[in-house]
């Protein structure tokens, strides 16, 4: 079992699930309330098909919820950007975690910030020189990017991004290599 060092954002993983069942459900009242004739037949059968797509997207939001951002086990880093199947770094060739800033992926509200993206605190992994070929991975991913060596994982995804988080996944970071150290 990985041991979580940085846990998803539940909250709006939640929400996000919960939109969907939402959706999904009010398309199965529609096919409940619709005639089967004519034209009704297919939006009925297009209801039933939003139902089935909601569905399926509210399952792949639950396991995304579940999923940690960032976990370690057996000397790997294992980076959940996506999906819910890791991308394993060795640990080794992880240097540091500091804390980043950058674009929230949510638009802003009204007034005169709308449709300019708010912004949100990030976790930015860097990763050693010498370890090139963990330098870039082709992510399409709300959750973050992985080039130049540095995997950013925005904070509108995980749990809140603060001094102490940052201090804690660093200290074991360290831990972590000092027992790699001892046990070669």
């Amino acid at each position: 079992m990985p041991e979580c060092w940085l846990k998803p954002n539940r909250r709006v993983m939640l929400a996000c699930g919960l939109l969907t069942l939402i959706l999904a459900l009010a398309c199965i009242v529609v096919i409940g309330l619709i005639p089967h004739r004519g034209w009704w037949l297919a939006i009925s059968g297009l209801a039933g098909g939003i139902a089935v797509a909601s569905t399926f997207a509210g399952y792949t939001v639950w396991q995304l919820a579940r999923s940690p951002r960032l976990a370690y086990a057996d000397g790997q880093l294992l980076v959940y950007l996506n999906s819910i199947h890791p991308e394993p770094v060795p640990i080794e060739h992880v240097e540091c975690f500091f804390l980043g800033q950058g674009d929230s992926d949510i638009p802003s509200g009204a007034g005169e910030n709308a449709g300019k993206r708010s912004q949100t605190a990030n976790i930015v992994t860097r990763l050693a020189e010498s370890a090139r070929e963990f330098h870039h991975r082709d992510i399409r991913s709300p959750f973050g990017q992985w080039c130049g060596g540095y995997i950013v994982i925005r904070g509108t995804w995980c749990e809140p991004i603060n001094g102490p988080l940052l201090q804690r996944i660093n200290q074991r970071l360290v831990q972590v290599h000092r027992e790699q150290r001892e046990a070669s």
